[in-house]
């Protein structure tokens, strides 16, 4: 006899048999809730702050345009180092910039920005320019905000 799927679910193959349970799982909830948690974590994933929490200098200035991504160097209010959002000891970053760079090759053209925070001392900043110049690195720029009034937009 044939298996035939009754209205339960379970399949009757006749007249004094007991009811078998069918062999089939049902993936469609699992679907729908997997493409519900992709929707929640593309949406949400832009939104997760990037790098670390720095209040930066306003400067008009444009950005820059490049393919390599530059290291960024980043000092907060209190005067504490980071790398790459990992804090290090100033007495270890002409090294730690020197090995990641090494794949790249040529220190002279990899870029990198330092971001400081704007309550610092100027001479704190420039002791960690001073040591990255010092690593052999050339291509050094300072990010900014750019300003909340718009008096530089026929500057585009």
């Amino acid at each position: 006899m044939a298996l035939f799927p009754g209205p339960s679910g379970y399949g009757f193959r006749g007249p004094g048999e007991r009811p078998q349970p069918m062999s089939d799982i049902n993936v469609t909830p699992f679907v729908d809730v997997m493409l519900v948690m992709l929707v929640v974590f593309m949406v949400a994933t832009p939104l997760l702050p990037t790098g670390v929490d720095v209040n930066l200098p306003e400067a008009p200035a444009k950005q820059v345009g490049t393919d390599r991504k530059p290291i960024e160097v980043s000092l907060d209010a209190s005067g504490q180092l980071y790398v790459r959002q990992a804090p290090v000891d100033r007495e270890e970053l002409p090294a730690l910039l020197r090995h990641l760079v090494e794949a790249e090759g040529d220190p002279t053209e990899v870029r990198i920005f330092v971001r400081a925070d704007r309550s610092l001392p100027y001479g704190e900043v420039m002791q960690v320019v001073t040591q990255i110049g010092g690593a052999g690195f050339s291509k050094v720029a300072f990010l900014s905000e750019p300003p909340a009034s718009s008096e530089h937009e026929d500057d585009r």
